[in-house]
């Protein structure tokens, strides 16, 4: 922490992402462990997670103790730490800011945990030498956990191919209208801001698409809008702060019912919810 504001001071820039109260942050974490496990920041279907870990547990302790007799309590301990040790880790870098909590970019530990547990059972045990049920009980458990793995990368990767088909659709649709403003007006658009509203419907997510984790997050419906729009249409816009009389002459139309969708033209700006 002290050396990313020392090279802040140095570089006369400040770190936003970095910071808060770490004793809250400690609480918050702790607070919200069984959420993320259970919801897997919808990377993973609910809950199967932690039927998994919990059932490679019980297999791995029937194991250790009918196969290793003199180091079953020493492995099983080991194997749970293991877990836990494997899961925390994910919220480590969380102390300093909770930046990102939800969003899976830095759970790629837990992602590991399981690999890891039939990693430690073939180093520790020779049950996979062996042709006995329990064997195959766990062959089946790992065959299974990685078909469904498997399964679940394609099924995500299906579903932000998708977004990147509506985020191009509607970004074309948004460049049309701001041209059929230009003509109307007679007025050239140069700039973009973000408009934040409450309880705005349907934020960062299409309604077209199921999962709802950030690789199918919209990037037109976040602050990387201008760049998004400038990839799929090569129209180029300036990003600029929303100032208070900014946001005072688009909460006026807003509240009047004139906007058809999530973005407006006023004057040279297009403004765009988020």
């Amino acid at each position: 922490m002290f050396f990313v504001h020392v090279v802040g001071k140095l570089l006369g820039t400040v770190q936003t992402r970095i910071g808060g109260n770490i004793f809250f942050n400690i609480r918050f974490i702790f607070t919200h462990i069984i959420p993320i496990i259970v919801e897997t920041c919808s990377l993973f279907p609910r809950l199967l997670f932690l039927i998994f870990i919990i059932l490679t547990t019980c297999i791995a302790i029937y194991i250790f103790f009918t196969n290793t007799k003199k180091l079953a309590l020493r492995n099983s301990i080991e194997f749970i730490l293991l877990i836990i040790v494997s899961i925390m880790s994910s919220f480590v870098t969380f102390l300093l800011g909770l930046t990102s909590f939800y969003t899976g970019r830095l759970r790629f530990s837990i992602g590991a945990t399981m690999g890891l547990l039939f990693i430690y059972l073939y180093c520790k045990t020779n049950i996979f030498e062996k042709k006995k049920l329990i064997t195959y009980i766990t062959i089946f458990v790992f065959v299974f956990y990685s078909f469904i793995n498997t399964f679940n990368y394609i099924y995500l990767m299906q579903q932000h191919k998708k977004v990147n088909e509506l985020e191009k659709k509607e970004a074309g649709e948004i460049v049309s209208y701001v041209e059929q403003y230009e003509a109307k007006n007679n007025i050239e658009v140069t700039q973009i801001t973000d408009v934040s509203v409450s309880n705005y419907p349907y934020r960062f997510f299409y309604t077209e698409i199921n999962n709802k984790s950030i690789l199918v997050i919209s990037g037109i419906k976040s602050i990387e809008n201008y760049g998004v729009i400038h990839f799929y249409t090569g129209r180029i816009f300036e990003k600029v702060e929303l100032t208070p009389d900014m946001n005072t002459e688009f909460m006026k139309l807003y509240d009047s019912g004139k906007l058809e969708n999530n973005y407006i033209c006023i004057g040279n700006t297009l403004y765009m919810i988020i």
